[in-house]
């Protein structure tokens, strides 16, 4: 601190290596230490994600959901959603309803509460599966019909016209959401996933590879759908490898 001015230097280090991954400066005057603090948590928040985690997409999340609550809320969502268990995928719902609560503006809570119904009905964590679909896809259409910030609410509803075997449709849907966002991670990593399932390896192979390059630390998911795609594609070596990396980075993921 210098009379009304003050430096705060924030470092990531990676406690194995001691390897500083990520560092950064903030100088502000010392007007309103809380605002202040809470400015430079949102910068932290949000460079982080945008360098390590997300890319593209941290910068409309932040830019979609300006309050520390609501970012607070959703990231505890995004963190129990990767998690790819029956009770985390709950956790995730409450805490990607309260973000549509706080925000009815943006697509951003609606399309991740749809992205969980949908999972629900795909790996059978649920009751009624015609329920969970009727769910998924109200919560995305309601998505679609906001302005589409990251590209998402496509991405779900893709994935909802897939399993209604509308295939045509929901390559179109996917494609959509990559042209909205060619640099989203989980725009790319979603459509790859539409992709495989409609029978185009090359193309899921391409789209799957561009997420894990935007998102150095992508979720285990991802590796699923890379491991599924070289299957498909007759790799049977490279799916083995990937999907004993996926076993070991979640061994408890059902896939």
């Amino acid at each position: 601190r210098a009379g009304n001015r003050v430096r705060i230097s924030t470092t990531l280090t990676d406690g194995i290596s001691g390897e500083i991954v990520w560092a950064e400066n903030f100088d502000r005057d010392l007007d309103d230490a809380f605002l202040m603090l809470d400015e430079i948590t949102g910068h932290i928040l949000t460079s982080l994600n945008v360098k390590l985690v997300a890319g593209e997409s941290a910068k409309v999340w932040h830019k979609s959901l300006p309050d520390l609550r609501s970012l607070e809320a959703f990231y505890r969502g995004i963190h129990e959603f990767f998690k790819m268990d029956q009770a985390s995928l709950s956790n995730a719902r409450s805490h990607f309803e309260m973000v549509a609560q706080l925000h009815p503006e943006t697509s951003i809570g609606p399309t991740w509460i749809a992205l969980t119904h949908w999972y629900d009905f795909q790996r059978g964590w649920t009751e009624s599966r015609e329920e969970s679909m009727r769910s998924a896809k109200i919560w995305a259409e309601r998505g679609v019909a906001l302005t589409d910030t990251d590209g998402q609410a496509h991405t779900v509803l893709s994935h909802v016209l897939l399993i209604d075997r509308d295939f045509e449709t929901a390559l179109a849907a996917g494609r959509d959401a990559v042209s909205n966002r060619p640099s989203c991670t989980h725009a790319n990593g979603f459509y790859a996933n539409v992709l495989h399932y409609c029978g185009e390896q090359d193309g899921a192979l391409h789209h799957i590879k561009l997420a894990m390059r935007y998102s150095p630390y992508h979720p285990t998911l991802f590796k699923d759908i890379l491991a599924a795609t070289y299957r498909a594609a007759g790799d049977m070596d490279q799916a083995t490898g990937t999907a004993r990396e996926a076993i070991a980075s979640s061994p408890n993921d059902l896939s």
